[in-house]
């Protein structure tokens, strides 16, 4: 047995950590989908995805607005389907991806980010409350 090698004398060895701030990574749902082509996927969206692509953009109803999209959007782990809700990787759009909003639903495109939907939505650590006394904690030593 060689004392110098670690793994021969039974010493611990301790992984080294390079970077303790993981890349968070999930995908985000923005409507249903409706079609998939080759090179474009379409969904249908609701208010909360187009106002957010569009500010101040005045809704009109549900069923009208479409998202166009390009499929290296889409999420890999959960791939388009047509009649099911569209997931979008959150690190394809965060790389600048680029998509069409049809508003009315009567063929005129706008140009959007996707980056948009990434606005406000990396989750917060939430605060941890102390933990609730139990009755005895309350009573005091019983005397």
């Amino acid at each position: 047995m060689n004392a110098a090698d670690p793994a021969t004398s039974g010493a611990a060895t301790a992984d080294v950590v390079v970077n303790s701030d993981p890349v968070m990574t999930y995908d985000i749902g923005v409507g249903r989908c409706v079609s998939i082509d080759g090179d474009m996927v379409v969904a249908m969206i609701d208010s909360a995805v187009l106002m957010k692509l569009l500010p101040g953009q005045r809704w009109q109803r549900f069923g009208k607005s479409r998202l166009l999209l390009s499929p290296a959007a889409c999420s890999r782990v959960r791939p388009p389907v047509v009649d099911q809700e569209l997931f979008v990787d959150r690190a394809a759009i965060a790389a600048q991806q680029s998509a069409s909003v049809d508003v009315e639903g009567d063929g005129v495109l706008c140009a959007v980010h996707l980056g948009a939907l990434l606005e406000n939505l990396d989750p917060q650590r939430c605060t941890v409350d102390k933990p609730k006394k139990r009755v005895w904690e309350y009573r005091g030593p019983r005397g």
